[in-house]
């Protein structure tokens, strides 16, 4: 991902107003802080905390703590204070960091223990979740009981059309379903995942008897497509990256959504709002019959994607991160109208903080532009080849594949905190030290370098852990007892391992994800003339099995 870069320049004061530092200006490279850059900085947030409402001031963890911030070889004590412009800034420590640069918080002081509010009384806050909570559970208990009125026990789980027909009055009901169905889609992945503006049940009947239709007429489908449910692809059972998981902060955005096929822009400008009179099951490619369309878009054309999100920009202390698995092959991505970002390259993922561009409450909109010239491009294509028609010669058969166009790995959101996250990680173990080698590599957009500790497990329990700051090599160490179990093919054990951010040794886990590794090294040996292949420092036979082909259906 990219992160646009944020200004270090410091405001120049209007003519005759006086200045509080005496010495030179603040300057982007400068490494330290003086006692009359803390009293500017406190005199802005004063200005703003005036301003700013009580349930403002009250958003940050450790909030009056005493810190101690290290920058290069200088040391600068203060107190962690929130205000509404370090809410929406996502610096937590504004009254004390500098503009522009990193810090280490090496010391954090628990702040005085908070006086507990009396009983009964509630934060508007709490009220407001709260009220979201009776809100969701009345919504849900109305979609269940309007249900139990039309379904009988023993009927088959599917919302029927002609279930509506049966009496005059139902008419009046179709309209509770529909809210509550709609309410509820949003509160969960499955089974609603149909993104629509008229989200009802005769609307979604009617995309699954198509998406059924052009699925039974695929040449050649398979056993999994067979078996397969449309709403299986919306599934959170399985977490589309397993090496970095932060468990209940994403959300799988695979479905049906609003498709169209129009004359290629090249991204000159955003698509229009008209024209989206189709499904298209995502991740599947529309050549695909598990699309649903199951036809060519062409390099002349290009194929748009849309569907809602229901994510809010928020306050500041979270960040979005819409995750796009494998797009075939040159990507547009708009939010609310807006271009996020582009990609190209149609086997690797991409990902964008889209959390500027949501709108501050309700829906926003998703737009995603596709165009993949295939072989009539320059880019690598492998054995893709449209089907032109006349171009018998080369056309889709025998080794050449139908080509693929747009979306066909998961797309999904991702909540990460504002302060830093995990972006990725590398790890590479060592038999001989007993270790595990790991580079984290961290976002920070306010600045804070964040204390990173690494904690292994087995079937037993916590076996090595590891801690260091981020950008420093780090290595977690097994137990003193615990001898490293070797991975093989025969016993293929993986450990577990959860990675945590803080704000100092002492702090609280700002942001934690989970992954796993195994224990072994695979390198190259001699055996007299013959190079064979190691593996934990044993010679291994190694099949080279070759397997080219496509899923026919998917």
């Amino acid at each position: 991902m990219q992160h646009p870069a944020t200004s270090g320049a410091t405001p120049t004061p209007a003519p005759g107003q006086p200045t509080t530092n005496p010495g030179p200006p603040l300057k982007h490279s400068r490494s330290y802080l003086t006692l009359a850059d803390l009293e500017e900085r406190e005199a802005i947030d004063a200005a703003a905390a005036a301003a700013a409402t009580s349930e403002a001031m009250d958003v940050m963890q450790g909030n009056g703590q005493q810190v101690t911030l290290v920058q290069g070889n200088q040391t600068q004590e203060g107190v962690l204070q929130a205000s509404a412009v370090a809410r929406r800034s996502g610096n937590l420590f504004l009254r004390v960091l500098p503009r522009s640069g990193t810090a280490k918080v090496v010391s954090l002081t628990p702040a005085p223990a908070a006086q507990p509010e009396p009983r009964g009384a509630a934060s508007p806050r709490t009220e407001k979740k709260k009220g979201k909570k009776r809100r969701q559970a009345a919504f849900l208990s109305l979609f269940v009981l309007v249900l139990a009125l039309f379904v009988r026990h023993d009927a088959v789980p599917e919302i029927k059309r002609e279930m509506f027909d049966a009496a005059e009055y139902a008419g009046g009901a179709r309209s509770l379903v529909d809210a509550a169905a709609s309410f509820f889609a949003r509160q969960t992945s499955t089974p609603f995942f149909f993104s629509s503006s008229s989200s009802s049940a005769e609307d979604l009947q009617s995309v699954l008897d198509a998406w059924n239709q052009t699925r039974s007429s695929a040449p050649l489908l398979t056993e999994w497509g067979e078996r397969m449910a449309a709403s299986d692809v919306s599934s959170t059972d399985h977490h589309p990256r397993p090496q970095l998981r932060r468990p209940g902060r994403w959300e799988n955005l695979n479905g049906f959504w609003d498709f169209k096929v129009e004359g290629a822009a090249h991204g000159a400008s955003a698509p229009s709002s008209e024209g989206y009179e189709e499904k298209i099951l995502v991740p599947f490619s529309i050549e695909s019959a598990l699309s649903g369309v199951a036809r060519s878009v062409g390099s002349g054309s290009q194929l748009v994607y849309r569907r809602t999100l229901s994510a809010e920009r928020g306050d500041g202390a979270d960040r979005r991160i819409l995750h796009f698995g494998a797009v075939d092959w040159k990507t547009w991505v708009y939010v609310n109208g807006r271009l996020v970002g582009t990609h190209q390259g149609g086997y690797d993922s991409f990902s964008f903080d889209v959390t500027d561009f949501l709108l501050p409450s309700g829906e926003s909109e998703l737009v995603v532009v596709v165009w993949d010239p295939t072989e009539d491009g320059q880019q690598p294509h492998g054995k893709q080849w449209a089907d032109k028609g006349s171009d018998k010669m080369i056309a889709p058969a025998g080794m050449w594949y139908t080509s693929v166009t747009g979306i066909w790995q998961t797309v999904w959101l991702e909540t990460v905190p504002g302060t830093f996250y995990v972006e990725s990680m590398r790890l590479t173990p060592s038999i001989r030290s007993r270790s595990l080698h790991a580079e984290i590599n961290t976002v920070s957009p306010t600045g804070l370098v964040p204390f990173v500790k690494l904690t292994a497990f087995d079937e037993h329990g916590i076996v090595g852990f590891g801690s260091g700051w981020s950008g420093e090599s780090l290595t977690l160490k097994f137990g003193e007892h615990h001898i490293p179990k070797l991975w093989s093919p025969d016993q293929p054990f993986l450990y577990n391992l959860t990675v945590s951010l803080h704000l100092a040794q002492n702090g609280e886990a700002l942001d934690e994800v989970e992954g796993y590794f195994a224990m072994r090294e695979i390198w190259l040996g001699r055996n007299g003339d013959a190079v064979q292949f190691l593996l934990n420092g044993e010679p291994t036979f190694h099949y080279g099995v070759l397997d080219q082909g496509w899923w026919p259906d998917g």
